[in-house]
């Protein structure tokens, strides 16, 4: 094929002390004087003499035929020494050089490993615990007892004095029933005696739903007159959240007085964003802090899961129930949560905790051994499995890898083996990563049981790879993803202006020129326009004008950049798509691809240069 190649060269962190350390691995390997574990054999006939290949130690690509100075750094070149024959991914180590590099080795293996989810949130009240205390007839608040919010009060403790014509009506018709049965007690008719107990029990039943309790009322009777003010209890345990009015003011029925809250068991609800949702299901153990009592952990366990994601936050309230008889914890304290799930073989959630139990559809928080009712509503307890709360997953333990073993670059994961066959060689390898739990990664392809995988120094080999040429991590993209075309030398020649347009701007970017990206754009748009795709065979044609389109979008969203910063961003969305472009197509310059491992936060990133 006639396609003019793509030449890597990798840039790498602190270029110097990885050149050097690499160079120092090469040198190394085939010393006569080193410890190396796979021997040259000597042979008595004198080998005929091989053509001597030179090279620059600080920059070992370079490879040249005749002495000479290095085109990059001008240093003088040194002969390339000659090394075992090894595979395109693989690196020969001396014992020497792993004990300077600290390369450290662990057999891959199985595991019960658990990954961690965060939350955050807050405590809150227990809506199911929140009781108001109302006006149950119309009249004047004459006395609050209560005078302030966050008083502690306990059940019939007194809340207020209430006077209103209708209670002294109704106590009245009280006292006159009473007062009509004794006189109707001598009578000889059923009818009317039976009548006149009716009158008391409706008198008796109107006191009783207007708010007075059965000692009031029998106080009523026992005294025989009509009392002013009628006293409010209150009907439950807690602390006064909110007093809705003040002393003095005039109420209508079910006009509010008071909120109580029963502190002793409190909410806490947690934002757990959609990507975890995955992980999380009913009766699961929480653990939770708060900054009020830094280092003590507190437990609950999720009884209710929001069926509703919020657009805004994309998460999900999740809810557990706390006990608080203590009253340690307040409502609206900020809390950080962690819940722990175990993972099985295939990366999925392991959990039985529920498995035979029998749940209450309307309060998921009420579980029973065996049927029955639910305690809250009353209604028939149905199991657990119909209500999808059991999560029993493959419990064989899944494959991992320590997370410092694994170089990841985009999608890709790369590890580094010690062959188990081959004496002081390590191979890279691509492999296939699942969740990561904590300080493991599960892996789901490309790895088996007993493997011999880097955990340290793993960085190291691959840069010693990167500069000697070799497939690395820092290759942007596997070797069979991108299908290479054959394609005319006229093409080719046809393509210089386009890429000449690209390297003006990687030039501009690296002076951090700014205000030359729309001509640069106007000049690409134009060599585009002027290649002729028929030249190119049907394969080809399609891929090439798909191609050439999205670069020219790209383009155009890289010129449109409002700040240098934000073009650099761009631009290497537009390099990873040029070094696609001409790896497929090729080129009819001499074009290098560069690397700088430390662009963007050590995330990388790749260019094209002559």
């Amino acid at each position: 094929m006639n396609k003019q190649k793509l030449i890597y060269s990798g840039i790498a962190i602190s270029a110097i002390a990885v050149t050097a350390l690499t160079s120092f691995f090469v040198g190394r390997i085939s010393s006569p004087q080193d410890d190396v574990l796979t021997e040259q054999k000597t042979s008595a006939t004198p080998e005929p003499a091989q053509k001597i290949t030179w090279t620059c130690s600080m920059h070992p690509q370079i490879k040249l035929k005749e002495k000479g100075k290095c085109p990059l750094c001008g240093m003088d070149l040194i002969p390339l020494k000659k090394t075992a024959q090894i595979g395109a991914r693989e690196l020969q180590i001396s014992k020497y050089a792993e004990k300077l590099a600290e390369i450290q080795i662990q057999p891959v293996e199985k595991q019960d490993i658990s990954m961690e989810i965060g939350m955050l949130g807050k405590v809150n009240f227990d809506e199911s615990r929140l009781k108001v205390v109302s006006a149950r007839l119309n009249g004047r608040l004459d006395r609050l007892f209560v005078d302030y919010t966050g008083v502690p009060i306990k059940e019939d403790d007194h809340l207020f004095e209430i006077y209103s014509p209708e209670l002294i009506t109704a106590q009245e018709e009280l006292i006159q029933a009473i007062q009509s049965n004794k006189e109707m007690q001598h009578s000889d008719i059923d009818l009317v005696r039976e009548s006149s107990k009716l009158a008391i029990d409706a008198s008796r039943d109107k006191l009783r739903l207007w708010g007075l309790n059965p000692s009031q009322i029998k106080e009523i009777e026992k005294s025989g007159k009509v009392f002013e003010h009628l006293t409010k209890y209150s009907p439950s345990s807690g602390v006064i959240i909110k007093k809705h009015l003040k002393e003095g003011a005039y109420v209508k029925e079910g006009t509010p007085v008071y909120t109580i809250a029963d502190l002793s068991h409190l909410w806490v609800e947690l934002e757990a964003y959609e990507r975890d949702l995955a992980w999380l299901h009913f009766a699961q153990k929480v653990s939770f802090e708060s900054e009020s009592y830094p280092g003590e952990i507190f437990e609950g366990q999720i009884s209710f899961i929001h069926p509703v994601l919020n657009p805004k936050t994309r998460t999900v309230k999740v809810r557990i129930n706390v006990n608080n008889q203590d009253g340690r914890l307040k409502p609206d304290m900020f809390v950080s949560a962690t819940v722990k799930v175990k993972l099985g073989k295939n990366g999925q959630m392991v959990d039985n905790s529920l498995s035979g139990k029998w749940v209450s559809p309307m309060h998921p928080e009420i579980v029973s051994d065996k049927p029955g009712d639910c305690t809250v509503c009353g209604m028939d307890l149905v199991p657990a499995e119909e209500l999808g709360f059991t999560k029993i997953g493959d419990t064989e333990s899944p494959l991992v890898v320590p997370v410092t073993a694994v170089l990841i670059t985009g999608k890709r994961a790369v590890v580094y083996l010690k062959s188990k066959t081959k004496p002081g060689i390590y191979e890279g390898r691509t492999i296939t990563l699942g969740a990561r739990a904590g300080d493991y990664y599960l892996v789901k392809e490309g790895l088996a049981e007993g493997d011999l995988i880097v955990v340290n120094g793993n960085f190291k080999i691959d840069s010693a790879l990167q500069i000697l040429a070799k497939p690395s991590m820092m290759s942007q993209a596997p070797e069979d993803d991108l299908v290479v075309y054959e394609t005319p030398q006229k093409f080719r020649r046809d393509l210089e202006n386009f890429h000449n347009a690209y390297l003006d701007i990687s030039s501009d970017l690296s002076k951090d020129k700014f205000d030359s990206l729309k001509l640069q754009r106007q000049a690409m748009e134009t060599a585009l326009a002027s290649i002729d795709s028929s030249q190119l065979a049907v394969a080809a044609r399609e891929p090439w004008i798909k191609s050439s389109r999205l670069i020219e979008l790209k383009m155009k969203h890289l010129s449109n950049s409002t700040s240098l910063d934000q073009a650099r961003v761009r631009f290497k969305t537009l390099s990873l798509l040029m070094i696609a472009a001409i790896e497929q197509f090729g080129s009819h310059l001499s074009i290098q691809q560069a690397y700088c491992p430390m662009a963007f936060d050590n995330t990388g990133a790749p260019w094209l240069q002559l």
